[in-house]
Order: C-alpha cells, then sequence, then structure tokens
C-alpha cells in the first residue's frame, strides 16, 4: 500500500474516532430515576406535592414533597402529556385553597454556538479532505492517475522477430499505446 494512503487511512481512522468519541459524550446522562409514572401522579393527587420544577431543557422534574427533606426528582417522557395528567389535582388544589400551585418551568437553554456548528463544519471538513484526496488522485497534485502510458508502461508493438507478428513488448520508455491488429505471417 503507498505511503499516502497509509497516511490518509489513519486520518480517516482518527476523524471516526472522533466522531464516535463526540456521539459518547453527548449521550452521557444522569441515571435514570427508579420511581414509576404513577407514583408520581398519586403524589399528586394525594396533595403531597407542596411545589414542582420542570426543566424544559431535559424534561427533568423536580418536587418537594410534604415530609421528605431531599427534592424527589423524575425524568419525565412528555411534558405536554404531564401537564395534562396533573390538571385535575392542581385544578382542586387551587379551587380548595383560593391560592395558585407553586410550580415553576425552566426555559429551554440555547445550545452553544460551537455545539451549533460542529457537525456542519466537521461535514465540510471532511468534504474538504475527500476532494483534495480526489484532486491529488486526478492528477491534479502530481497524483498517480494521469500518468497511466507513460514510463514503464505496456506497449504494443510490431515484433520483427516473430515475422510480422503484433506481441505485447514492455518498453520503459513508451509515451503512447499502440494497439496493433495481431496478423501472422506464415513465412
Amino acid at each position: 500500500m503507498p505511503r499516502k494512503s497509509k497516511g490518509i487511512i489513519m486520518y480517516l481512522a482518527m476523524f471516526g474516532l472522533l466522531i464516535v468519541l463526540l456521539f459518547a459524550m453527548m449521550s452521557m446522562d444522569k441515571p435514570v430515576s427508579t420511581m414509576k409514572y404513577y407514583e408520581v401522579l398519586d403524589y399528586f393527587k394525594q396533595g403531597k406535592v407542596e411545589e414542582y420544577q420542570i426543566d424544559y431543557d431535559n424534561g427533568n422534574l423536580t418536587m418537594k414533597i410534604e415530609g421528605k427533606n431531599q427534592p424527589v426528582e423524575y425524568q419525565l417522557a412528555s411534558i405536554s402529556q404531564f401537564n395534562e395528567d396533573v390538571k385535575p389535582y392542581i385544578d382542586q388544589y387551587e379551587q380548595t385553597n383560593d391560592t395558585t400551585f407553586k410550580r415553576n418551568y425552566l426555559p429551554a437553554k440555547e445550545p452553544s454556538l460551537i455545539s451549533a456548528l460542529l457537525p456542519t463544519l466537521l461535514l465540510l471538513g471532511g468534504m474538504a479532505v475527500l476532494w483534495i484526496f480526489m484532486m491529488r488522485q486526478a492528477g491534479g497534485g502530481g497524483g498517480k492517475m494521469n500518468t497511466f502510458g507513460r514510463n514503464s508502461s505496456l506497449c504494443f508493438r510490431h515484433c520483427f522477430f516473430c515475422r510480422g507478428s503484433s506481441i505485447l513488448c514492455i518498453s520503459k520508455s513508451c509515451q503512447r499505446v499502440d494497439v496493433i491488429g495481431s496478423t501472422i505471417n506464415p513465412t
């Protein structure tokens, strides 16, 4: 394998490894709660929830429960479904107590500029590397594709030693390919 090809293969392998590592780092999440969704709804139904907060960035629900010092966290699958499910319990609380239920919604964070542009930059960089590789191979940068038919190539030539028959001759000084029909003279 040519030395240039080994280098390009190594760069492509490192590029692929970088992409795999980025996806692995992006998918690292906190462990999911062992609490079930119906248990969360039971806390609201029984009126044990004093206040709650929903983070729209990751769908995390944090509840302050009566009698517990630590807040209880739960990862919501659907925020709109949760709001629909707890609406009757919140309405009932607000009617009986003449106050609004304590709740807070954290807005989703905007992604940073670099994380928004990273996939596009990686794709454009990969396409540029591929373009440069193809142009070098096509002869624009001293590649090998356009050198076919030149130095140390195989040529069909008329051989005088075989009395007029065409044979394949190896010539290091061949500048063109001459194809001559194979006619054999019996004399």
